[in-house]
């Protein structure tokens, strides 16, 4: 591995899905939201590992313009 990039993260990321343990877990962020994640579709919406639990707001709108135009998204 390279020098500059932090094995405990890279562990971390592995492990939680996150960069760090102390961030919120996503998961019921999503589900709170009534985001689909975790299944196949046409079109993927990637927000990051740090920025989903400022940024649901934002989702909101996009998710519900996907779903009324019959996008398939995750």
């Amino acid at each position: 591995m390279h020098p500059l990039i932090d094995a405990s993260m890279v562990r971390s990321i592995r492990n939680t899905g996150k960069t760090s343990e102390d961030l919120t877990e996503r998961i019921p962020i999503l589900e709170g939201h009534q985001f689909t994640y975790d299944q196949p579709a046409e079109n993927v919406v990637i927000t990051g590992c740090q920025i989903l639990p400022g940024m649901p707001h934002l989702l909101d709108p996009l998710a519900r313009i996907f779903t009324k135009k019959g996008l398939s998204y995750t």
